[in-house]
């Protein structure tokens, strides 16, 4: 197995569904946001650990309100370890 560090972002994304793309300049309402989390970082560290690396992730969290919503780490995603300066 590949050890792997990966040292990048980490957030949150807000996700809205929407019936249609919006047009240039118009605004189109979704019925609800979902908040998912994302970040360059967290994306390519869960993706490398799909592909079977040990991962571990290092970055930083915010202190706003997502930021305790980017830590710990959750298992399914299969990182291994992760630091999480505040």
């Amino acid at each position: 197995m590949t050890d792997l560090v990966v040292i990048g972002s980490l957030n949150i994304d807000l996700v809205v569904a929407v019936p249609l793309l919006p047009k240039p300049g118009e605004t189109v309402a979704g019925p609800n946001a979902e908040h998912r989390p994302g970040g360059k970082g967290a994306n390519q560290a869960c993706a490398a650990a799909r592909l079977g690396a040990n991962v571990r992730l290092a970055g930083l969290v915010g202190d706003d309100a997502f930021g305790p919503t980017c830590s710990p780490p959750s298992p399914r995603r299969g990182w291994t370890s992760a630091t999480w300066p505040r």
